[in-house]
């Protein structure tokens, strides 16, 4: 179509191609196929820019329509002396396309919120009052949270496996309604000499562009652990370009970065000083292990369990030093035996 000048059909389609390209982007983890995508992604956004200007600046064909053809306008009076002559008008600038680095970030990017509230996090209050106090506060109330107050531009949570980490995470994308990045080392990481730094920087110039925004990184230790004499020349680079731009979040731009880690004496020294505010995510209390026992045995359709709640008790004492994690996996098991006894 675009070949034969139906141009607004031709644009229609090339839309939705953009859509469905940036679903298999968000699908896809093969990190050849995805640069493909990304690379197609670019040139059908490019031609897509290109037709939209091209349409908006073309005059109306009054043939196709049957209409009578109007006289053209007359030419306005020259300017006199006594009057300035007007500023030709300005074309406006499409926008820039994004790179096939930043087409792969944006497609890391969680567009839907998950949907997971404060109160779906049992227990840990002090680790939520904190994420509160970095994030969804000072951008409701930015007149209040400068100075001292400042928000920090980063947040390390770490603590057991299976604690929380990445459920607090997805909360901070619910309730603060950011632009949310949830990357993985994988997704900064690239078999081309080269190509990681040139992620990490697409990274957060993204990020930037689409501030407020929260980057958050999963088990950030295998990206920026402890440097050596044994490290490859090409990891050092990577870790060295990331310090960079983490250092530069601080000038005001609403970024934050949130990490994750179960192992925190491994990270780097220098990573650890541009993460001021660092959390622990312990193991659940009593308290909380009961209010999520509760959760998981009543489930979400209203149907309860014969589980009374002296018997839900003996669960929690017999559960000390379970994760949440933990209870699930044994609430599983134990919904299976029904089954298994018919």
């Amino acid at each position: 179509l675009d070949e034969l000048k139906q141009f607004k059909v031709a644009l229609a389609l090339y839309e939705d191609g953009l859509a469905t390209l940036l679903g298999c982007l968000k699908q896809e983890r093969d990190a050849a196929k995805k640069a493909q995508l990304a690379q197609k992604f670019e040139e059908y956004l490019a031609r897509a820019e290109q037709l939209k200007a091209s349409l908006g600046a073309r005059a109306p064909d009054h043939h196709a329509y049957g209409a009578r053809v109007a006289a053209p306008p007359r030419p306005p009076p020259a300017p006199s002396a006594a009057a300035p002559a007007a500023r030709p008008a300005q074309t406006p600038v499409a926008p820039e396309a994004p790179s096939p680095h930043e087409a792969q970030i944006l497609a890391e990017m969680l567009d839907a919120s998950p949907g997971v509230g404060w109160s779906d996090v049992k227990g840990l209050e002090g680790a939520k009052r904190t994420l509160k106090e970095a994030v969804v506060l000072p951008y409701l109330r930015p007149d209040l949270y400068k100075g001292l107050r400042s928000p920090p531009k980063g947040v390390l949570l770490f603590g057991p496996p299976g604690t929380g980490k990445t459920l607090l995470a997805e909360c901070v994308a619910s309730e603060s309604r950011f632009a949310f990045f949830a990357l993985s080392a994988s997704a900064l990481t690239s078999k081309w000499l080269g190509e990681g730094e040139k992620l990490v920087k697409a990274l957060f110039k993204v990020a930037r562009d689409r501030a407020p925004s929260v980057v958050f990184l999963d088990e950030v230790d295998s990206l920026l652990s402890r440097r050596g004499d044994g490290d490859h020349e090409a990891s050092r680079r990577l870790k060295t370009e990331f310090l960079v731009h983490l250092d530069g979040l601080g000038g005001g731009g609403r970024v934050l970065f949130m990490g994750a880690t179960n192992r925190p004496w491994d990270l780097d020294d220098a990573f650890l000083r541009r993460v001021p505010r660092r959390v622990l995510i312990p193991l659940p209390d009593g308290a909380a292990r009961r209010a999520f026992l509760d959760a998981l045995l009543d489930g979400e359709d209203g149907a309860r369990t014969s589980l009374d709640a002296a018997r839900r008790e003996k669960v929690v004492a017999a559960t000390e030093g379970y994760s949440m994690s933990d209870l699930r996996a044994l609430a599983e098991e134990a919904a299976m035996g029904p089954l298994r006894a018919l």
